[in-house]
């Protein structure tokens, strides 16, 4: 068992709940924050240390993953629109170098890297279902992609390297702790009945517990350089969209928006986009996926790390809206 643990992006999503779980399992903890931020699952776990800081400053990473052992790297800036590709970029890529750059100084023994399917792309066909090694073009336009596939390029790089370092794919996470309203959009939209029209495709999810666990067997039994996918269950989006309904307690959505509606949507979202920047559902990228299949195989994680997802997504739904109902984030 290691002794102690580097947490990037501690008061995150993903971050909160590792953290919580590793406390719980008796690791010492070295977590990362921002200057303000917090998350309640953090805030007091007896085995942790809080550190101020930022990965795009590798002077403060450093600081704080001294005397650890192993490093989960959760930290990433999530956006869709192509408005933000800088910002995008400088944390996710340049921000992930100075993490690696850390860890091979400080002669880290295990690097656990938090990546998305998104760098595995989509389909069109919707019995299609990717894997680790299904690879997409991806442009800048699709600058959350670009840049976690450019990070992921980092870590390989440092694995050649010699750094112990392994990534992980995580699909959409739902469950409790996403205070910045990731996953979480989606449910508030569907609670406040804004959202008419399923969209056209699929998409996969998992719950955040599922994810936690298959994490900690990640950095046990993981093998150095490679991807494993973290993903549950393929919905079409009709489909999740209902499942979310149900559990709010809301009406039903009766319709999908046809595949014929594609091209005029995205000439609609391209020119109204501007004037939503900071809108994470609403961007040209969304759309393109919302009509395609993001279905992926965990088979792979299953047999080599011996890890299978225990949480339906209608139970993950549950654990989220009891989270947000404690602190009236649906009002």
């Amino acid at each position: 068992m290691a002794e102690k643990i580097f947490i990037t992006g501690a008061s995150g999503f993903i971050g909160a709940n590792l953290a919580r779980k590793l406390n719980e399992l008796g690791y010492g903890l070295s977590l990362l924050l921002h200057k303000n931020s917090t998350h309640p699952f953090i805030e007091n776990l007896p085995n942790a240390k809080k550190f101020v800081g930022d990965i795009t400053d590798k002077q403060s990473v450093k600081l704080a993953m001294s005397n650890c052992d192993t490093v989960f790297h959760c930290a990433a800036k999530i956006s869709f629109s192509r408005y933000c590709y800088d910002e995008l970029y400088k944390v996710n890529v340049e921000g992930t170098q100075n993490v690696l750059e850390s860890a091979s100084e400080l002669e880290i023994k295990r690097f656990v890297h938090i990546s998305a399917c998104a760098v595995l792309g989509y389909s069109k066909n919707k019995n299609t279902v990717l894997d680790e090694n299904s690879e997409s073009d991806i442009s800048k336009e699709n600058s959350y992609a670009y840049t976690k596939k450019a990070a992921e390029e980092k870590v390989k790089k440092f694995c050649e390297k010699g750094l112990n370092a392994v990534l992980a794919n995580l699909s959409t996470v739902y469950g409790e702790g996403d205070i910045h309203l990731n996953s979480g959009s989606i449910i508030k939209t569907i609670y406040s009945k804004k959202l008419k029209f399923a969209p056209y495709g699929g998409t996969s999810v998992i719950s955040v517990k599922d994810v936690i666990n298959g994490l900690i067997l990640l950095m046990e039994k993981g093998k150095k350089g490679e991807r494993y996918i973290f993903a549950n269950e393929n919905l079409e989006y009709i489909e999740l969209c209902n499942i979310i309904a149900k559990t709010l307690g809301v009406s039903a959505i009766k319709f999908k928006l046809p595949n014929i509606l594609y091209y005029p949507s995205l000439a609609l979202i391209n020119i109204l986009h501007p004037f939503f920047k900071k809108n994470l559902l609403f961007s040209p990228q969304i759309l393109k996926e919302s009509f395609g299949y993001k279905y992926f195989n965990n088979a792979k994680s299953k047999k080599e790390l011996g890890w299978t997802p225990e949480v339906e997504f209608k139970n993950a739904v549950a654990d989220a809206l009891e989270f947000y109902d404690q602190r009236e984030y649906c009002d």
